[in-house]
């Protein structure tokens, strides 16, 4: 770089830069709660069996190291797509390098294709902004109310789509609302949908936790309400909570799009996942698809999803978090006693005050039961 060049500094990324500061805190007590991980009572990471046994399955297969097609690993694309569509969708699916840079990829197409203009909630998931705008889009946010008791304010979103421009894009979180843990109802997503058509708004879904809030089916109801009414739309879906593959990074991007469109929407697709990284990662797609592929380890892995479903509701229950559903739910704590509550009790929330529900366990509920809102 040329001495007259002037490069700002950028502040650090709002989680992973709170995870240094973590890591360097030697306190005994230390909680973290800050990032949406599934732990389990020892506090390390939560390992699905059924994940155990597909990767042995795949080392004994040979482990191959060869690359991908540039939209990934057949065998994977396929079940993915019915996990989140159910069978026979107009749709296309491209294995990406999880939900983050199937997000990014759907942003870079939604530019160049449909609108340079997105709505997000706020809140909303933290890299939403930041992974939209790198794709050359104008972020915008839409209000997503939600009362201490749980309540949406669907009627705020509802006045808020009316007021954007017709044609332009919205990002909706299929379930498990990051950070709230609240979800529109059945009746609900169906008004956002009318509403959503009536703009001709291109649809973004974000499904990042499916099969951790009510059901894997249920977690997709808005996803199936949108493709009964005709919809075309993208969807954004991760492997990283729901089969504990986080640094496998294990995502898809799925379009929903009818007869000859689909073969030129995959080949923009294609193009831009190839102008970005080439091809995805092999060895964490192998384990989803042998999961998926494989009755006796699906029905282990989704055992494995309602157990910790319940163990997610019990949570909730006892720490005083009643209304939200999935990983996260919010206080009402100001980034003023978020970070007294960091200094001074070894707590660490996020700096909104989210708290990752699935990090706690039935030795540290005393110590939260008096954050809850």
């Amino acid at each position: 770089m040329g001495e007259s060049m002037r490069v700002p500094r950028r502040k650090e990324d709002p989680i992973y830069g709170l995870q240094v500061k973590i890591k360097n805190d030697r306190r005994k007590n230390l909680l973290n709660l800050s990032i949406g991980v599934l732990v389990d009572e020892r506090g390390e990471l939560y390992q699905f069996s059924a994940v155990k046994k597909a990767e042995k399955r795949v080392y004994e297969g040979g482990g191959a190291k060869e690359y991908l097609p540039i939209d990934g690993l057949s065998s994977f694309c396929s079940k993915i797509q019915e996990l989140v569509l159910g069978k026979d969708a107009e749709a296309y699916t491209a294995q990406t390098v999880g939900g983050t840079a199937a997000l990014h990829i759907a942003g870079q197409f939604i530019r160049q294709f449909c609108t340079k203009k997105i709505f997000i909630p706020e809140p909303t998931w933290v890299n939403h902004r930041g992974s939209l705008e790198a794709a050359g889009l104008v972020v915008a946010t839409y209000p997503y109310p939600v009362s201490k008791t749980g309540t949406l304010h669907v009627g705020a979103i509802v006045k808020a789509i009316r007021g954007m421009p017709n044609g332009s894009a919205i990002v909706f979180q299929a379930s498990c609302h990051n950070p709230t843990g609240i979800d529109p109802t059945e009746q609900e997503w169906r008004t956002l949908l009318q509403e959503a058509g009536q703009r001709k708004l291109t649809i973004l879904f974000d499904l990042a936790y499916q099969g951790l809030g009510k059901s894997l089916e249920e977690d997709a109801r808005a996803i199936a309400l949108s493709h009964k009414a005709g919809l075309e739309f993208f969807i954004a879906s991760s492997c990283s909570k729901n089969f504990g593959l986080y640094g496998e990074r294990v995502g898809a991007l799925t379009v929903v799009c009818k007869g000859k469109k689909r073969a030129a929407v995959s080949s923009q697709i294609r193009h831009i996942i190839r102008t970005n990284y080439s091809s995805p990662p092999r060895h964490g797609a192998e384990i989803v698809s042998t999961i998926l592929n494989t009755p006796s380890l699906r029905k282990e892995w989704e055992s494995e999803l309602s157990t910790l479903r319940a163990l997610l509701a019990s949570l909730r229950r006892k720490s005083g978090f009643i209304h939200s559903r999935g990983l996260f739910c919010m206080t009402t704590l100001g980034r003023r006693r978020v970070e007294q509550i960091r200094q001074q009790e070894a707590i660490y929330l996020a700096d909104d005050g989210r708290i990752n529900i699935a990090a706690l366990s039935e030795k540290n509920i005393p110590r939260i039961r008096k954050l809850a809102p």
